[in-house]
C-alpha cells in the first residue's frame, strides 16, 4: 500500500484549512440563523401566554411594572410581564430568582450583561393603565386594556433589547432618536413580537425612524390621539 509522502501530507492538511477557511463563514451564518429562529420562537410562546393571560384579565396585558412610582431599574419591578404570563410557561429562574432562562432568553444575547434575558416590554406605552384616570394611587393600575390598542398589527409588544448592564437592557423602550435603545444582535436585525401576536425580524432603523410622522409610532398604543 502506497504511502502519504511528507509533502503530500502537508498539501491534504493545507486542502482541508482552506476549505475550513471558506466554510466557517457560512456556518457562523447559518449558527446565527439558528439562534434568530429559536428567538422568534420564544416570543411566539411568549405571546400565546399573554394571550391566556388575556382571556383570563378581562382582556387586559399583564402590566410590565409591579407599581407606579416605586423602583423602575429593579429587574424584579420592570420585567413584572414575565412573573404573570409564567404561569403559563413554568419557565425557570437563574441564580438571582430572575426569569432570564428558556423562553425569555434569547440565545444570541449577551448573557453576562443581558441582565434581562435580552427581551423586553415595549414599557413606555404597554406597561400598565389606570382604571380610572382620576385615581392616582399605585394599587389602582392595571394591565393596559387590549382593545385600546389602535393598531395591534404596528405596536410593538415585545422586543430584542440592548447587551449591556443598564436598565434598557430589560425593556424595549421608545427611540427618542437612539438606535441603541433596541437591539439588533440578529444580522444587523431586531425580533419583534406585536400586539396581534405575529413576530418578525426588523431594521432597527425602521423601528427608530417610525412611520406616519411618527418616530415612535411602533411604540405607540394610541397612534390617533399621540404624536
Amino acid at each position: 500500500m502506497k504511502k502519504f509522502t511528507l509533502i503530500e501530507l502537508l498539501v491534504v492538511i493545507a486542502i482541508i484549512g482552506i476549505l475550513a477557511t471558506l466554510l466557517m463563514p457560512s456556518l457562523g451564518k447559518a449558527r446565527d440563523k439558528a439562534k434568530q429562529v429559536v428567538c422568534l420562537n420564544n416570543m411566539k410562546q411568549i405571546s400565546v401566554a399573554v394571550e391566556m393571560y388575556k382571556s383570563s384579565s378581562d382582556n387586559r396585558l399583564p402590566k410590565c411594572v409591579a407599581a407606579v412610582g416605586t423602583n423602575w431599574t429593579g429587574v424584579g419591578n420592570n420585567q413584572a410581564w414575565k412573573s404573570y404570563i409564567n404561569v403559563y410557561l413554568e419557565q425557570p429562574t437563574d441564580v438571582n430568582g430572575d426569569l432570564t432562562l428558556g423562553t425569555f432568553n434569547c440565545p444570541s444575547s449577551n448573557t453576562e450583561f443581558a441582565t434581562g434575558g435580552g427581551l423586553g416590554w415595549n414599557i413606555n406605552y404597554l406597561a400598565y393603565a389606570p382604571i380610572d384616570p382620576s385615581i392616582t394611587t399605585t394599587q389602582k393600575y392595571e394591565g393596559y386594556k387590549f382593545a385600546s390598542i389602535t393598531e395591534p398589527t404596528e405596536t410593538l409588544l415585545v422586543g430584542d433589547t440592548t447587551d449591556d448592564d443598564a436598565w434598557e437592557a430589560r425593556v424595549c423602550r421608545k427611540p427618542s432618536g437612539n438606535i441603541n435603545r433596541i437591539g439588533s444582535r440578529h444580522s444587523g436585525k431586531t425580533n419583534v413580537l406585536w400586539a396581534d401576536s405575529h413576530v418578525t425580524a426588523e431594521s432597527p432603523s425602521k423601528m427608530v425612524i417610525g412611520a406616519e410622522g411618527k418616530q415612535n409610532y411602533y411604540y405607540l398604543a394610541d397612534k390617533e390621539n399621540q404624536n
